[in-house]
């Protein structure tokens, strides 16, 4: 099976020191993985070119023929989840998704699940995400704190991995890239 990794913002190097730190893991665990990096976005850039980029991985998603399953960090989260509500409002057809994880999203909690028929949107938190809580208090930006408390509306399963993961971007650190390729793995399954 496919899995694609969107990664956050103020990600440089394709996502070298990011989502593609699970490339490998993933791949072990018999994943064919890519890498949809959509290039460095700064907060100005979230603004103004997240819609573009979203339309982009809609594209990406609908030209699947098999399923493919999403894992997604912060704003790639936002990113993913503005792409399926995208194809939501755009295709006759459903996208050939097969589970979707949001690892530490920058989504408000009460963000609506996509109207779209596909299996649920698995979320990763941790309680000590405070980049994301930091987000949730910028005024007229589209990110919240989901990826610390988890979501909120009907549509998603919240997985809290507090005890274990300790910052925002703590998923891809070195040390934790096989403990989060496993879990990933279990939701996949």
């Amino acid at each position: 099976m496919k899995v694609a990794l969107v990664h956050g913002f103020n990600v440089k190097a394709g996502a070298a020191q990011s989502t593609d730190r699970l490339m490998r893991p993933l791949g072990n665990r018999g994943y064919l993985v890519e890498d949809w990096d959509y290039g460095w976005l700064g907060l100005v850039g979230v603004r103004l070119y997240a819609k573009k980029i979203a339309q982009r991985v809609a594209e990406r998603i609908m030209a699947e023929h098999a399923p493919v399953s999403l894992v997604a960090h912060s704003n790639g989260c936002y990113i993913v989840d503005r792409a399926l509500w995208h194809i939501a409002e755009t295709y006759a057809q459903a996208p050939n998704v097969h589970r979707i994880v949001y690892l530490s999203p920058a989504l408000d909690r009460d963000t609506k699940y996509p109207p779209l028929p596909m299996d649920s949107v698995h979320v990763f938190h941790t309680e000590r995400d405070y980049a994301v809580k930091f987000a949730d208090l910028l005024r007229g930006h589209p990110w919240g704190g989901m990826g610390a408390h988890g979501a909120q509306a009907i549509g998603y399963i919240n997985h809290d991995f507090t005890p274990e993961i300790d910052a925002h971007s703590a998923w891809v650190y070195d040390h934790m890239t096989e403990f989060t390729a496993s879990r990933i793995d279990q939701v996949l399954q």
